[in-house]
């Protein structure tokens, strides 16, 4: 009971601004014209985050198959074979 009160009283209050023109509505859909271009702002934020997401885990992919070949080479000291690729600089 106290929901459907407290329910009201904001769609009342919510009204009441619009109708004193504190927020602005020009298309008449009952949405504010200020939360349209917020949400608009808001999503293209979240598509740019998601596209920055994206290309690090391609990164993140391709340094994980060169961890899985590096890997390799380990075992390999391990049991005791020699280095193999460049060989290092002398100093």
């Amino acid at each position: 009971m106290i929901y459907l009160v407290v329910l009201l009283v904001l769609v009342i209050a919510f009204l009441l601004v619009l109708k004193f023109g504190l927020l602005t509505d020009k298309d008449n859909d009952f949405i504010p014209d200020e939360l349209e271009v917020l949400a608009e702002d808001i999503t293209e934020d979240i598509m740019e985050r998601a596209e920055n997401v994206k290309e690090e885990l391609k990164d993140v992919k391709k340094s994980a198959k060169n961890l899985a070949k590096q890997a390799g080479d380990v075992v390999e000291a391990a049991s005791g074979k020699k280095r193999r690729g460049r060989k290092p600089k002398k100093k």
